[in-house]
This record gives C-alpha cells, structure tokens and sequence, in this order.
C-alpha cells in the first residue's frame, strides 16, 4: 500500500508540481549518475598518466570503443524510459510492470551476445580502428576485460532509466555514490603499487578496467535485489515481459536511432583518434586529456537532458502539451545558466588541470592548452543541444538527434580537419577548430528541430482538443453509449475506429448519460481513446 502511495505521489509530482522544483528534484540526483563515466575516465586517465604515455593512448582507444558498444544500452534505456514515463503518466501500473520485465531480459540478452561478438575479435578490432602497432597485444587484452565488464553497465543502466522515468533518482543519487567510493579507493590502491614500483605497468594496466567492473558489479548486486523485491510495485517477472510487436516496435523505433547517436560519439572519437595519431602519442594523449577536461563542464548538461525527456514523457501521457513546452524552454534557461557557471570555473582552474594531467610534460602540456582554449567555447553549444534532444527524445523523435550528430560528425567535423591538416598547414589546433564548429552546427540543427516539433505537437493538440469537443457534443446529443457509432463519428465530422468504440463501451455503462459524465471520466475516455489511436498506428508501422 506505502509503495502504490508512494508512486503516486511521484506522479502527481511530475504532473503538477512546481516546474523548476521538478526539474531540479530529477535533475541533481542525475549529476552523480551521468558524471560516473566522466570520473571513472578521469580517474583512469589519471592514473594511466602514473605510468606512460602509451598506457594514456591505450585506455583512450579502448575505452572510446567499449563506451561505443555500452551505447546500446543507453539506447535502449532512453527508449524504455520514455515509454514507461508515458505509461507511468497515465497511471497504468500494470503496463509499467511489464514494460520494465521486457526490457531488463533484452538488456541481459544482449549483453551476452555482445560478449560472443567483440571478445575473440579485439585484435582485429583494435587494428581496424588503426590503433598503434607497438601496443596492438596490450590494447587487445584491455579491451577484451573492459568488454567483459558490460553485463554490470547494461543491468545498472536498465535499472536507473526505469528509476528516473518514474521520477525516483535519488536511488541512482545513492547508487553513484557508492560506485564512485568502490572506484576511487581501487584506483588509488593502483597508483600506490606502481609508485612504490611492487607493480609492474604492463600489468597495472589491466586492473584498470578490472577495479571499473567491480565498482559496477556493487551497484548491480543493488540492481537485482531492488528489481526482484517483493516490496516492488513494478517488480521484475518472467510472466510480466511482453515480447510483443505492440511493445517491442515502438521501444525499437524509439531506441535504435537513440543508440546510433550515442555510438557515434565514442565511435566519431576513434575515428578521430586514428587521424590525430598523425601527430603523434601527444596528439592523442592531449585530445583524451582535453576532452576531459571540458567534459567537466559538458557531462553535467546531460543530467538536464535526460530529466527533461522523462518529465517531458510523463507529461504527454497526460496530454498535458503546454506545460511540456513550459519544462523545454525552462531547461534551456538553466542548462545554459549552469554552463556559464562551470565554464567559469573550469577558466580559473584550467592551468592547474592542464600540469595535474601533463606531469611535468611540456610538450604535453602545451597540446593541451592549445586544444582546450579553442574547445572549451563549444560546451555552449552543448547545453542548447543537450535541451533541444531531450524534448525531441520526449516527443519520440529520436531520428533527428541521430541525423544531426551524422552530420556534425561525417559531415563537418572529419572533413573539416583533413581540409585545414592537409590543405591549410594547421598543426594540433585543428584539432580544436574541428570540434568547435561541428558542435556549432549540431546546436543551429537541433534547435531548427526542436521548434518544428513545438509547433507540430500545438498542432496536433488543437486537433484533439477540437476532436474530443465534438465527440462530447454528438454523446450529448445522442444521451447514451447504445446509439453512438462509427456513423455517428462521421457524421460529427469524427474519425474514430471502431474498435476505439468497443474500448470506451468497456470501461463505461452503456446506459450512461452525457449529462452523468463528470470531467473525471471524460479525461478518462480521452485517454482510453488515444491509447488506441496509438495502438492502430503502431500495428501499422509494423
């Protein structure tokens, strides 16, 4: 009982609370879980710089390549997020439940597969990506642990999505803090040992990704028990899963262009990684270091995206359009009021970051500087970004977000390079200038979406409200269910199926009368309606 209060508190949360309170109750939780990634790397980096030049260039090729194959699981939790947000909308608890069962077992599934798939291939892999010869054995043992460490990643993934999608994050809030503990103090222990030389590099390396996997592994033991408790509303079951087109079509249509877009990232950098061996162990070294260094500031706009397509969800599931488009245009504001505010820090502290990661390198140091002075401009382009696809993700347009990253990534960002490399005579800052106007780009594309989609969904809105006018007044006129129709629809100038009829005929008396119909049912046979409008449109896609 405590537990379907619980959720329902939640839910009128997210439906009525105060819009910024929502946004920054789902939001703060959610720095600790997108910023995990971005610490295990800094960490990982850190300590890799303990120990050589090439340990940094081979824990920023393999780690690039298994965030690549980890975006499949961030795919899919985008797309099961959105779709549990709208069920959890409606207040349809059962759905729910079976929404999670389906996708905890597809994520387990395909985290075994990938294992098969990538681990008897990372040599190949590795080479494919033009990874340096001389460290090509090394490289492919790390790879092959790091891969082996995804079964964590994918069920803590699977898990948050279906926390935050019902507003619950400061379990994931928890859940960070003690994956970053387990992570910080393993890390340390690494850097003690080769310090005080008891062990070697060569086999340093590879408790790297050996301390992430444990670090996962707790929060996943977290996972399980939570998932499977009988104290859990929407606890996962065999019996509950629902491997049906129904479910599955739209989860996929929502999910593989989610996926794409986030294996672009990690999949562009190995790319890019490959092109700036050009300039040495240092180009790569200084792009890695750089990078996460300005991810410091970009990660945390990540938490407002993805809060803002689950607040954003949970609202459409309650055809609540306007206050939809009230959480995009709040987002932004404050996405770009925190840019500013980390941008200024990461300014006043960038010297001190640049020597923390050099150690002493000067020619290091100097990459670096140059690269990051130029890219750090373009985390304002991020945070427009970042609103913009969490509205679209809502709105389960997640096909643009993918179509703009090809674009900035194949269409701007490599050839922008190899033009001022090859044509211009640029030295490493082409590095910096690439990324600056792709991620320009991306954010004038992203925008261009995002306002046809507000628009669209006014549009559509309208059209339903003036529908649901019409069919309130032919019910009126009729006085009862018996007589009402799809001649009648058509008649009041309504197209509704049939089978939309029989739905409404089941939850509703046939003998009730217009004038019985409070505003509570009527909200409910609007929803009733919808429900199967978007049913038949999905069986036809299919």
């Amino acid at each position: 009982m405590k537990q379907g209060t619980d959720e329902y508190k939640r839910r009128q949360f997210l439906l009525n609370g105060n819009p910024l309170a929502v946004i920054f109750s789902v939001t703060l939780p959610l720095l600790f879980h997108n910023s995990l990634n971005l610490i295990f790397s800094f960490f990982d980096t850190f300590t890799a710089a303990h120990m050589s030049m090439n340990v940094v260039t081979t824990v920023s090729f393999a780690g690039d390549i298994r965030t690549a194959l980890g975006t499949i699981s961030g795919g899919l939790s985008v797309g099961a997020g959105i779709m549990i947000s709208r069920s959890f909308g409606r207040g349809d608890d059962e759905e729910v439940q079976s929404q999670i069962s389906t996708v905890f077992f597809i994520a387990v599934i395909v985290a075994l597969v990938l294992f098969a798939l990538v681990i008897p291939f990372s040599l190949p892999i590795l080479r494919l990506c033009a990874f340096p010869e001389e460290m090509l054995y090394s490289g492919s043992v790390f790879l092959a642990i790091s891969v082996l460490t995804l079964i964590f990643s994918f069920i803590n993934t699977i898990f948050f999505a279906t926390e935050k999608a019902r507003g619950r994050t400061k379990i994931v809030m928890y859940g960070n803090l003690i994956v970053l503990g387990v992570k910080t103090l393993l890390n340390a222990i690494i850097i003690v040992l080769v310090s005080s030389g008891s062990l070697e590099i060569s086999l340093a390396m590879y408790l790297l990704p050996l301390a992430s996997g444990l670090a996962f592994g707790t929060m996943t033991f977290v996972a399980i028990k939570r998932l499977f408790s009988k104290d859990n509303l929407y606890r996962v079951q065999w019996k509950c899963t629902a491997f049906r087109k129904a479910f599955l079509l739209p989860l996929a249509k929502v999910s593989f262009p989610v996926f794409v877009e986030k294996f672009l990232v990690p999949f562009g950098k190995v790319i890019c990684n490959g092109l700036y061996v050009g300039f040495g162990s240092v180009g790569v070294a200084a792009y890695s270091c750089s990078q996460r260094i300005c991810a410091l500031a970009s990660t945390p706009l990540n938490s407002f995206k993805d809060a803002e397509s689950n607040i954003v969800s949970a609202n459409l599931g309650n055809r609540n359009a306007g206050r939809a488009v009230t959480f995009l245009i709040q987002t932004t504001i404050v996405t770009l009021a925190t840019e500013i505010i980390l941008f200024t820090l990461l300014a006043l502290f960038s010297e001190p970051l640049i020597y923390f990661f050099a150690k002493g390198n000067e020619e290091m140091a100097s990459g670096m500087r140059i690269i990051y002075r130029i890219e750090r401009w373009a985390a304002f382009f991020d945070a427009i970004d970042g609103a913009a696809c969490g509205f679209l993700y809502a709105r389960k347009k997640t096909k643009l977000p993918t179509i703009v990253n090809i674009v900035k990534l194949f269409g701007i960002r490599i050839p922008l390079f190899i033009l001022l490399t090859r044509v211009y005579g640029f030295g490493i800052e082409a590095i910096a200038w690439s990324i600056f106007a792709s991620n320009g780009a991306d954010a004038l594309l992203s925008v261009i979406f995002v306002l046809h989609a507000v628009v669209d969904l006014k549009r559509v809105s309208a059209i339903e409200e003036s529908n649901n006018e019409k069919l309130f007044a032919a019910i009126s006129a009729l006085g009862h269910w018996d007589a009402f129709d799809e001649g009648q629809t058509r008649r009041h100038g309504i197209t509704i199926p049939l089978e939309v009829l029989e739905t409404m005929r089941e939850k509703f008396s046939a003998t009730l009368t217009a004038n019985e119909m409070s505003a509570a049912y009527k909200e409910a046979i609007v929803a009733a309606r919808i429900e199967a409008l978007e049913k038949e449109e999905n069986e036809a896609a299919w």
